[in-house]
């Protein structure tokens, strides 16, 4: 007998759910949305969409709820279909063309903002998004032109500065990123600023390639201090202390790279390296060994590795 009313009062449930309206239900996602149940959220726009499926309302919002999720993949077309209803919604465009970056689709991102800047408060983020796909698809004055119109803006200045940066590396004029790298930190050393680890390391980056080690090693400790599950910057510290003759600290540094980050060739070959020059020659040719176990791996070498600044994203 419990087991029939149970049966009766779940059908009731589904009963109930199906009478929703596509209203009803998303109101009910964006509730769940706002209460962290991003799941639920999903599932109750896709039952919105299913009643109504040309609603580019309803697209629009569980695009930006898979968007706001990380599933850009799921986002795209469902973001792609609204816009094309509604061509002149702003948020809509905006999140399409930040779905399209994450697929790494940054000529479509492009295409989708278009080179007119919108009404405010839109601009900013604008040209935010349409510098960075510039700026990753080889069109660097033109990214150049872009953030530095993002100047204007106080909140956006770190990240404008740092990508003023970064093209002035990437077209070897080391000497004037310095200068736009160190605006960055200064203005963009906020406890809530997540990409400050990736200001330091370009900026060691930058100091490193003029040789200037002391000045890079400091700012690769500092970028290792705001970000320590990246092996790059004490790598390049490393680095830093064997220019500096500092072969033991450097050793130590390397072995720590190479104990929590086994499958990073570069540490091994280094701390190989120095092992055999400046400490235990036995040692150094057993990582040699390991080292040339990791050959089938992808390797990239110093110089490689010297030229492959952040993007901070």
């Amino acid at each position: 007998m419990r087991e029939l009313v149970l049966a009766v009062a779940l059908v009731a449930v589904a009963a109930t759910a199906e009478t929703k309206t596509g209203r009803e239900l998303a109101a009910a996602a964006a509730d769940a949305f706002e209460r962290g149940r991003a799941g639920e959220a999903i599932d109750l726009m896709r039952q919105a969409l299913k009643l109504e499926p040309a609603n580019p309302a309803y697209q629009a919002a569980l695009g930006q709820i898979y968007l706001s999720t990380g599933q850009s993949r799921m986002a795209a077309p469902l973001l792609d279909r609204s816009l094309r209803a509604a061509p002149g919604d702003i948020d809509v465009g905006i999140a399409l063309a930040q779905a399209y970056q994450n697929l790494d689709r940054d000529f479509d991102a492009l295409r989708t903002l278009g080179n007119k800047s919108p009404r405010e408060p839109y601009r900013p983020m604008w040209l935010f998004i349409r510098g960075f796909s510039l700026f990753r698809s080889g069109q660097i004055r033109e990214a150049d032109k872009t953030f530095r119109d993002l100047l204007a803006y106080p909140d956006m200045r770190p990240p404008a500065h740092f990508f003023r940066a970064n093209c002035r590396y990437v077209e070897n004029d080391l000497e004037a990123a310095l200068p736009e790298y160190e605006a960055a930190i200064r203005e963009g050393n906020v406890p809530t600023n997540k990409a400050l680890n990736a200001y330091y390391y370009n900026y060691g980056l930058t100091l490193y390639r003029l040789r200037r080690f002391d000045d890079a090693a400091a700012a690769f400790r500092r970028s290792s201090e705001r970000f320590s599950r990246d092996p790059l910057p004490r790598f390049f510290l490393a680095r830093c202390l064997t220019e500096q003759g500092s072969h033991q600290q450097a050793i130590q540094l390397l072995a720590d790279v190479v104990a929590e980050f086994p499958d990073f060739p570069p540490a091994l070959y280094q701390l190989a390296r120095l092992q055999a020059q400046h400490g235990d020659k036995a040692i150094g040719q057993e990582l040699f060994r390991k080292y040339s176990a990791l050959k089938q791996q992808q390797l990239i070498g110093d110089a490689a590795l010297e030229r492959q600044i952040k993007l901070g994203n």
